[in-house]
């Protein structure tokens, strides 16, 4: 009966889980209760998390497990019903993407993305799920309870965007190709000087 999102990876102040736990102590005082996160992760936040999430009262919408191998994860996503990542509001990480976006589209989960830049960027051609700002947890929780409602069939399309963005955009042939074609015109223009 829940509307399982996750989080996977580290568990450090990169990730903003502040602004998550914000997100999540409004949707339990909006009383949308259908929602649980699950996070699987280590870092160095994991003790002050457990704690925060104790403190908070929502350890009953928010699951906290161990790290585990990458080879197990796709095992994880298929119980998902979304897929969260995030990054704090700092312009350093506008310019990167999480290497767990590659997974996330390949899944073909929705994601859901409090982040900035270069990712967020990413998340809204892909037509992937639902993206707000770095930090902009009140948007978080009303992101997530928009998705949560959401007609199935739709939800089923954002995966489906996922793995063709991921096939198109991230397919090791079209990369290697793409890596040749510059490289090629470097070694060109450099026979021209």
């Amino acid at each position: 009966g829940f509307f399982n999102i996750m989080f996977s990876g580290n568990i450090g102040k990169a990730q903003d889980f502040p602004s998550i736990l914000r997100a999540f102590k409004l949707l339990k005082e909006r009383n949308i209760e259908n929602v649980r996160l699950i996070i699987i992760g280590e870092g160095r936040m994991k003790d002050w998390l457990y704690k925060e999430v104790e403190s908070l009262n929502l350890s009953e919408i928010i699951e906290i497990h161990g790290k585990y191998p990458l080879n197990r994860m796709n095992s994880f996503y298929k119980h998902a019903d979304a897929l969260l990542v995030t990054l704090s509001n700092k312009k350093l990480f506008s310019m990167t993407i999480p290497g767990k976006v590659q997974s996330y589209l390949a899944a073909g989960i929705p994601i859901i993305g409090m982040i900035n830049g270069e990712a967020a960027n990413l998340l809204k051609e892909a037509r992937v799920g639902k993206v707000c700002d770095a930090g902009d947890y009140q948007k978080l929780a009303e992101v997530i309870a928009s998705l949560s409602k959401e007609n199935k069939s739709i939800l089923l399309r954002y995966g489906e965007n996922g793995k063709k963005f991921c096939n198109q955009v991230f397919n090791k042939n079209n990369l290697i190709n793409k890596l040749n074609i510059l490289l090629l015109n470097i070694r060109k223009k450099n026979k021209y000087k």
